[in-house]
């Protein structure tokens, strides 16, 4: 399969799984959505809006407390201790917490990258049994908020964007008052972006986040529930305490339970409220599909490309 994503060039990765529109290569990196692919039609008005998003959330969303979490600049520091200087300078040198730490294309550089960085490093690999940074589990549980509060400030126009035809699928099934289930896949990216989408909050304890922030551990997942005799809508988030098999043997997980019935599994609140309709949820997209302005059109616009694409598979598989 020839897949391109950058002016007419195939990627040169081996194809691993190709499921439902979407493509995956050997290392897991999803490099399109296909065909469900959408692009914004004025790349300088996607980056500026990025940009807004990203400094907006930055002065908006609240840093880790202090209370349950270490501040910036000791993390700063631990990140430092555990990755070392590279050639372009300690991160100490580079722009703080600030609107300026937001880069050109509308990510954070600077110190809070490098934390970012850093973070997922350190905790993926004590996940797997590998603790190659010699991290105690106490330091990392401190720090993690720094990694969910990051996430979150750059999840903006552009997530809601990669998202947007896996919604569609998802208020479609639950406005066909079919019994079943579908399955999707995706990433922690996809939990953001259905967040914003449809205004989504969870908690997700022992995995701390700073407030308005949702935490998406490692094969976290969501759980859209219709009760077809009242019409509600639930919505529950599913996953593993990660550390749970280190507190109690010391030793590293040999797999992790994620069966929604029996472990790992919390209420989501939409805008608010335990529970809502379809009606509602497509009222809440539609909403939140406009607070980014300058892309609104091209989000809206490939969310009724994504219908209609739905709704001809959907003929062509009846025949």
């Amino acid at each position: 399969i020839k897949a391109s994503v950058k002016a007419g060039k195939p990627e040169q990765w081996p194809v691993a799984v190709e499921s439902d529109g979407v493509l995956f290569t050997a290392s897991r990196r999803k490099i399109w959505n296909w065909p469900l692919l959408c692009a914004f039609s004025n790349r300088t008005k996607d980056r500026q809006a990025r940009r807004d998003s990203t400094t907006a959330r930055l002065l908006s969303l609240p840093q880790p407390s202090t209370a349950t979490a270490v501040d910036y600049n000791a993390t700063l520091s631990w990140a430092v201790g555990k990755l070392g200087i590279g050639s372009r300078g300690s991160p100490f040198n580079l722009k703080r917490i600030e609107p300026a730490s937001v880069n050109k294309e509308g990510f954070i550089g600077g110190g809070v990258d490098y934390i970012r960085y850093a973070i997922s490093q350190a905790t993926y690999l004590y996940w797997s049994g590998n603790n190659f940074f010699n991290s105690t589990e106490q330091e990392l549980r401190d720090i993690m908020q720094w990694y969910y509060w990051n996430l979150a400030v750059v999840h903006g126009p552009e997530n809601m964007m990669n998202n947007i035809a896996m919604l569609d699928d998802i208020l479609a099934d639950l406005d066909s008052n079919q019994p079943g289930a579908t399955v999707h896949v995706g990433h922690d990216g996809t939990q953001g972006g259905l967040s914003d989408l449809l205004s989504l909050m969870w908690a997700a304890p022992p995995f701390e986040t700073p407030m308005n922030v949702v935490a998406t551990p490692p094969t976290g997942s969501l759980l859209f529930e219709k009760d077809l005799a009242t019409g509600e809508v639930t919505v529950k988030f599913g996953y593993p305490d990660l550390w749970t098999s280190w507190l109690a043997n010391n030793s590293p997980p040999t797999h992790y339970d994620v069966d929604f019935m029996s472990h790992g599994q919390v209420n989501a609140t939409v805008d608010g409220k335990t529970t809502s309709t379809v009606a509602a949820l497509k009222a809440l997209a539609d909403k939140n599909m406009k607070k980014h302005p300058l892309v609104a059109d091209d989000i809206k616009r490939c969310f009724e490309s994504a219908a209609r694409r739905r709704i001809a598979r959907q003929a062509n598989q009846t025949h």
